[in-house]
């Protein structure tokens, strides 16, 4: 007699341990022990944020492999990406989407490359032109790099536990880069 109302409330015990470690879990992400949500514009600030982030952020690059930047369409799940993102990486005036993902959106934080760098101005490019300003900051390592310190400062800001290894990783592509100018 005993057995049989042992295991129905063995199971129950079970499914209740289970349900509250998955309550558990998720309350220990948004409290900071998870990685962080990064959204990036296209492969630069991507490849910023994974050398700078390493272990503590997950990354997505909202540009496809081969994909024009400039003429980026987002799907409802990339305007939901960034939403969520502890992290918004892109560079107002090259990807239009972007821009109205982030200004729509809102995510938590966000980085505007343009504001860190001043670009170059080449005057009229002619006929079709979208912009004097060569919005290309990646291509000088120099550049490149301010765009890297200020990722690092802001996922410093946003995550301060980890803020050590985002200095030690930073300084490592900085020397990288600097190798490059």
């Amino acid at each position: 007699m005993r057995s049989r109302t042992a295991l129905p409330a063995a199971v129950a015990v079970l499914i209740t341990a289970l349900v509250l470690s998955g309550c558990l879990k998720q309350s220990d992400r948004s409290a900071g022990g998870g990685r962080l949500d990064v959204v990036a514009g296209f492969y630069p600030f991507a490849f910023l944020a994974e050398r700078i982030g390493g272990e503590h952020v997950v990354v997505r690059n909202l540009t496809k492999p081969g994909a024009e930047p400039h003429d980026l369409e987002l799907t409802p799940s990339q305007v939901g990406a960034v939403s969520k993102a502890d992290l918004a990486i892109y560079e107002k005036g090259l990807q239009p989407a972007v821009d109205a993902a982030v200004a729509q959106n809102k995510p938590k934080a966000s980085l505007d490359a343009a504001t860190v760098v001043r670009l170059e101005n080449h005057g009229d490019l002619g006929e079709g032109d979208a912009h004097s300003a060569d919005p290309h900051i990646w291509l000088d390592p120099v550049d490149f790099g301010k765009v890297a310190d200020a990722v690092s400062a802001k996922l410093q800001r946003i995550d301060p536990a980890h803020a050590a290894d985002y200095q030690v990783n930073q300084a490592a592509l900085d020397g990288q880069l600097k190798t490059l100018d």
